[in-house]
């Protein structure tokens, strides 16, 4: 023990134990000595134990630390740090390593325990303090909880377990992850790779981007774009000023923009898809596909189902398989309607062209209805025009409605 020694009524020194602050002085003054050659004070001094002045000065002068956790399969590390850099690396197994640099009084202001398989670290910095950083490798199949309040963090190899992941300033970004995904951050993008289970990613200022997932995808972002490849599950997506692009959906496909383009590769279990302002794009889907936009075109390549589009200045164009007995709606209020449909199937297909002034069709300008279908019926009167077709004794109706532009409905040879 380490020892101070102060005078008693006799003047007689007796020993103390010497406080941990008391210590910190004393390892001061002794360096001091130390460089000043006195080598008789610095004999004395030298009862404190080597070991433990290497260890408070490296993690108090110089802010870092180093530290090793044997651990078996399938643990977890929760990091939580105030105005810190996350770095993980996924290393081999059996250990957990942490390291620091820029901590502040790290022996008052980290909390590092050992519980089993599970690795807890909590840094919280004093007033004003710096940023530090964190690099922790950790085994394969390890459960990841991180926790900034202010930096970046970043997930580098291949995780086998699961990730949980927030930071209220800067990026986050992972590479495959075999479990779940939770993901947030309020002033960063969000960068993710292979998810094998669901994913969750928010963000209030970025982007979203995810390569893939195995199961549902949650994404939501106030101010960037959401990408998104292959989703296995369904997917819900939010953005309040950016595009939306995402591939094939095995699930139902929820997704919402107030500024920008949709396009999403294929929906196995229906969609519904809307934007304030921007094109619609929609590969081959199965089921009730509902699409609106306020400025922009609607493309739908292949829908096996009923749809309900609408644009109020657009284009709509759609190949269209009716099952079931939904009734379909294809309408712009300025612009054309394009439907294709197989010349087996069955529907009632009725095609209204709205505000036709006499002056338009007598001109020829392109406002008309046209079809490969011979037209049961077909009227004109007080600026419309409407054509019914009854496809093979008819089936599910199809409305057709367009203003001041064309409809036009093609035969296609198989569905």
């Amino acid at each position: 023990m380490a020892f101070v020694r102060h005078p008693d009524e006799s003047g007689t020194r007796i020993p103390q134990p010497l406080g941990r602050i008391g210590l910190r002085f004393r390892i001061l003054d002794w360096i001091s000595i130390v460089k000043r050659g006195d080598a008789m004070k610095a004999n004395l001094l030298s009862a404190i134990p080597i070991a433990a002045l290497a260890g408070l000065l490296a993690a108090q002068d110089d802010g870092r630390l180093q530290r090793s956790f044997d651990v078996e399969d399938k643990g977890r590390v929760e990091l939580s740090a105030q105005r810190g850099d996350l770095t993980i690396r996924v290393g081999g197994a059996g250990k957990v390593v942490i390291e620091g640099e820029g901590l502040e009084v790290p022996e008052r202001n980290l909390l590092l325990t050992q519980e089993g398989n599970v690795i807890r670290a909590q840094y919280r910095s004093g007033w004003g303090g710096g940023r530090a950083r964190f690099r922790v490798t950790v085994p394969p199949d390890f459960d990841l909880e991180l926790e900034t309040s202010g930096g970046e963090i970043q997930v580098s190899g291949d995780l086998k377990g699961i990730l949980s992941a927030r930071t209220s300033g800067g990026d986050v970004e992972a590479g495959d992850i075999g479990g779940e995904a939770d993901v947030a951050t309020s002033g960063g993008d969000i960068e993710l790779g292979a998810i094998g289970g669901t994913a969750r990613a928010r963000s209030s200022a970025g982007d979203v981007n995810v390569s893939s997932t195995g199961g549902d995808l949650l994404a939501a972002t106030s101010g960037g774009d959401i990408v998104a490849g292959d989703v296995k599950g369904g997917l819900r997506a939010r953005t309040a000023g950016g595009e939306i692009r995402a591939g094939q959906v095995s699930g139902a496909a929820d997704v919402k923009t107030a500024g920008g383009d949709i396009e999403v590769g294929g929906a196995g279990q229906g969609a519904d898809l809307k934007t304030a302002g921007g094109n619609i794009v929609l590969g081959p889907a199965q089921g009730r596909v509902s699409a609106s936009t306020a400025g922009g075109d609607i493309f739908l390549r292949n829908v096996q189902g009923a749809i309900r589009a609408r644009t109020t200045g657009g284009d709509i164009e759609a190949r269209l398989e009716p099952s079931g007995e939904a009734p379909s709606v294809l309408r712009t209020n300025v612009g054309n309607v394009l439907l294709t449909i197989a010349a087996s199937a069955k529907a009632t297909i009725e095609a209204r062209l709205r505000n036709v002034s006499r002056e338009l069709r007598e001109s020829g300008q392109g406002v008309q209805i046209r079809s490969d279908f011979e037209a049961e019926s077909r009227r004109e009167s007080r600026g419309e025009i409407v054509a019914v077709y009854q496809l093979n004794g008819g089936g599910p109706r199809i409305l057709l409605e367009a203003s001041q532009g064309r409809i036009e409905i093609r035969k296609s040879a198989s569905p």
